[in-house]
């Protein structure tokens, strides 16, 4: 079996007919802020990267590393047994990635399917990349932190339907990305904390229905973002920290049945949305939950609502919002709950509930109804 990978400065192509992995790897001896390790799980692997002279190969004399011009490497090799490892060293690495900036070049990336794992800061600030395409039944599963990071260019991406988890600040800064789309029956259970951080240009989003949680700040200043929809079914059952802070085109989201916590300053800012239904199993809506919400004009929760709790300046400065009624299981409003809540003139909460100190702004209606015990 053989491995041969290809770089040149206007394409990287990653083709291996054997389980690999595109693990992290600093070029910290040329000065070049970027990562780029390919490594196998089982059988024979090569790493790119600043590390020591290629390992003997006389117990497997069949393999072999070929270095060519300046901008190309191939390499092949045949399939050894697990955990042997051959490494090209910094000297061998071609121009196109050795020198200061060169990974700049870099448009496309082509990556096999037997590769199983992008590892973090692989194809960080590849400022040129334009595309990242995968080969059909990719084994992809996992892509881990901060992998694409800061790819300015990088327009969409699909995510294939093997990979399980979104490392943390996966696509961060990709200021250009617009599409990112699932491969059917997605096996995807966790998006990590501010996967699509500083993601302006993303517009629509389906969350797939594999999806347990969404992380902290996984949107958050995704400025365009109007749309976000959850597969059928849906197992999400958290909604992170700062999930959707700032994405101020977001004017229509459903929130999934199965989720039970709304983190905090979740919603902020989010000044498009309209309303928002709070479905019965959430117990908690963290502390400014939606603050800043300056366009939400109606909430309601959920038959037989399960929330426990509403944070502090959880509606703070939703100037729009007219009227809520507070679920009978409440047993506690947070400070400043309602402030700036100019709209508002009347409010309907259930008779034993406690009250924090300035929940309403002056002057509303507030109505108590009495409880079942």
């Amino acid at each position: 079996m053989k491995n041969v990978i290809i770089m040149t400065a206007a394409v990287i192509a990653l083709l291996t007919t054997e389980n690999c992995t595109l693990a992290s790897y600093a070029y910290r001896d040329v000065g070049v802020a970027s990562y780029n390790r390919i490594g196998a799980a089982r059988g024979a692997n090569v790493t790119i990267g600043n590390g020591t002279a290629p390992l003997p190969s006389s117990r497997h004399p069949s393999r072999k590393i070929i270095c060519l011009n300046g901008d190309v490497i191939e390499v092949q090799m045949v399939a050894g047994p697990p955990r042997s490892t051959n490494t090209i060293t910094g000297s061998q690495i071609p121009r196109i990635l050795n020198s200061e900036g060169g990974h700049k070049c870099v448009k496309f990336v082509y990556i096999s399917k037997n590769v199983w794992m992008i590892g973090a800061r692989c194809f960080s600030e590849f400022n040129s990349l334009i595309a990242v395409t995968f080969e059909r039944v990719s084994q992809l599963t996992r892509i881990e932190a901060q992998a694409f990071r800061k790819c300015p260019s990088l327009k969409s991406i699909c995510i294939p339907a093997n990979v399980e988890s979104l490392g943390f600040r996966c696509f961060n800064e990709c200021t250009s990305l617009g599409v990112v789309t699932f491969e059917p029956d997605s096996r995807v259970k966790e998006i990590g904390d501010e996967t699509f951080h500083g993601c302006s240009a993303l517009a629509l989003v389906c969350i797939p229905t594999n999806v347990k949680r969404l992380g902290k700040g996984c949107f958050i200043g995704a400025s365009s973002l109007c749309d976000v929809t959850f597969g059928p079914n849906s197992q999400v059952k958290e909604i992170g920290d700062e999930t959707f802070y700032g994405c101020s085109a977001l004017a229509l989201v459903c929130i999934p049945t199965n989720v039970k916590r709304l983190g905090r300053l979740c919603f902020a800012d989010c000044s498009s949305l309209r309303s928002i239904c709070i479905p019965e199993n959430v117990e908690r809506l963290g502390n400014r939950c939606f603050i800043g919400a300056s366009s939400l004009c109606d909430v309601t929760f959920g038959p037989n609502s399960q929330v426990e709790k509403i944070g502090y300046e959880t509606f703070h400065g939703c100037s729009a919002l007219a009227l809520v009624c507070i679920p009978t299981n409440v047993k506690r409003l947070g400070r400043l709950c309602f402030a700036d809540c100019s709209s508002l003139r009347s409010i309907c909460i259930p008779e034993n509930v406690r009250l924090e100190r300035d929940v309403f702004p002056a002057g509303i209606t507030v109505e108590h109804y009495p409880t079942e015990h």
